[in-house]
């Protein structure tokens, strides 16, 4: 079974955010290259979100559907939520970078 379809057989819910996880992890740091002050955040972002869906998909490969599928996000966004959350705060940005920021 792949990790896909492993995925359809979670309950709605967790479908739902795996969805929402995806536009906020993979398709809006994209956003973020249009302002010069937030293109390292949009850099670190796709990075982050790569190498967790390389490190997952690889540890599903190897130990199946485990609940430590989410360490490589704890480990990762931890740091990168963060930094995101203090340049949201301390930079000179328009409204909208901010809450982009915020919601990556």
């Amino acid at each position: 079974m792949t990790f896909q379809d492993a995925t359809l057989q979670l309950p709605t819910w967790v479908q739902l955010w795996l969805n929402v996880f995806l536009f906020s992890a993979f398709i809006l740091p994209f956003a973020l290259f249009i302002w010069k002050q937030t293109r390292i955040a949009a850099v670190l972002t796709l990075l982050a979100s790569g190498i967790a869906s390389f490190s997952i998909f690889t540890m599903y490969d190897s130990l199946g559907m485990v609940r430590l599928l989410g360490l490589p996000h704890v480990i990762l966004w931890t740091p990168l939520t963060i930094y995101l959350f203090t340049l949201s705060r301390k930079m000179e940005l328009p409204q909208i970078p901010v809450w982009i920021l915020r919601i990556v």
